[in-house]
């Protein structure tokens, strides 16, 4: 993957940051519906261009003088309102590139730099137009300092490998592509016992009527090519990959999971996501578990046993493997892609000691449940 260095610019607002009025007809609000900041002027449209103005340092110099010379602002109330937009997270101070693989190198030097370029490529061009809507969320991520840009790069570094059976596992495969999380994948067992589409695999959304009696796997290495939001690299040796390289990997499982993988995952520091299977139109997700950090499904199972008046489930009737409505898979799946999303973009999220419990008969009540390690659980020893 090749790497284009931060380059600094002068400070501007962020896109999306809006000038508010206010019951005082010299006093205003610069921010969000999220976050905002008061000041007193009397030239507070001015003030709000000089901020949001994408130009060169002459540029916004010479607005800011002429600024000082018709109001009674100073340079130190500036500076001041500065750093209050700065720490409520307004301000983008630095430009990032989108990092992708170079699909032609030349030994010549000048054309390996028109190609790094990217100049009158028209691939490129539709890539940034498809990041254009992921960067309204990812400029807003606490500590983002440029137009988000960054942060899509570094979901093109996680690894996430789903497994279970459930369509809602097919729709996240494609919310993730499409949201940046290239390597995303099944795991090996995945469908081993059902290895073809069938007609309940067309609700997923991403499979088509014409697509049945086809390999699953098939099918979702074709997915893989034509929604990702980023390309795949190309094979990159140890030398090429920059000395602070790190990456996060997380394993998601629908359904019953065999107690000796679970055991493995835990063992082994595997970063994991379960969830639960449909019991009564309901389920449950959760926790996001790191093994020896934050508490595991068995501690959700102790506290259970705890709190419940029922004990162990017995038999049941129907099928125990029931697939989900269509609606409460749509949702299901991008309730799991955000929080997934949130973990690799802040390396945290709702989910880290909490899990969600999902009424499919009300899918707006979904409640969260804050839970703690518990001392009887081995992951506590």
């Amino acid at each position: 993957m090749t790497t284009n260095e931060l380059q600094t610019r002068p400070i501007r607002l962020k896109q999306g940051v809006a000038l508010y009025a206010s019951k005082d007809p010299e006093f205003f609000f610069i921010g969000t519906p999220r976050t905002r900041v008061g000041f007193q002027s009397k030239c507070a449209r001015a003030i709000f261009e000089y901020f949001a103005a994408n130009a060169a340092t002459e540029q916004t110099e010479q607005l800011l003088q002429e600024i000082l010379d018709s109001s009674e602002h100073t340079s130190v109330q500036i500076s001041e309102l500065t750093t209050q937009l700065n720490d409520c997270g307004l301000i983008e101070s630095q430009q990032s590139k989108i990092r992708v693989s170079e699909r032609y190198i030349s030994a010549i030097t000048e054309k390996a730099k028109v190609a790094s370029a990217h100049k009158g490529d028209a691939s490129f061009e539709q890539l940034k137009k498809k990041i254009e809507p992921e960067l309204i969320q990812s400029r807003w991520v606490p500590g983002v300092i440029d137009s988000g840009i960054e942060i899509i790069n570094q979901r093109h570094l996680a690894h996430v490998e789903i497994s279970g059976h459930s369509r809602a596992a097919t729709q996240l495969f494609a919310l993730l592509l499409a949201s940046g999380v290239t390597h995303t994948q099944f795991g090996l067992g995945y469908r081993q016992n059902s290895p073809l589409i069938t007609d309940t695999d067309i609700e997923a959304g991403s499979i088509r009527s014409t697509d049945l009696g086809k390999t699953f796997k098939a099918r979702t290495n074709e997915l893989s090519k034509e929604i990702s939001l980023l390309p795949l690299d190309k094979v990159e040796s140890a030398q090429e990959l920059e000395g602070d390289f790190k990456e996060q990997t997380l394993k998601i499982h629908f359904g019953e999971i065999d107690p000796v993988i679970r055991s493995l995952w835990m063992s082994a520091g595997q970063q994991h996501l379960i969830i639960g299977e449909v019991e009564g139109a309901c389920l449950t997700l959760g926790p996001i578990v790191k093994p020896g950090q934050t508490p595991c499904n068995r501690c959700v199972e102790l506290l259970e046993n705890e709190q419940s008046e029922a004990g162990a489930e017995i038999v049941r009737t129907g099928e125990t493997t029931a697939e989900l409505p269509v609606v409460g898979a749509h949702f299901l799946s991008a309730l799991v892609a955000s929080i997934v999303i949130q973990l690799i973009d802040t390396g945290t999220c709702d989910l880290m000691g909490s899990i969600i419990t999902v009424d499919l008969l009300s899918l707006c009540s979904a409640k969260h449940i804050a839970i703690a390690r518990h001392p009887s659980c081995g992951c506590n020893w």
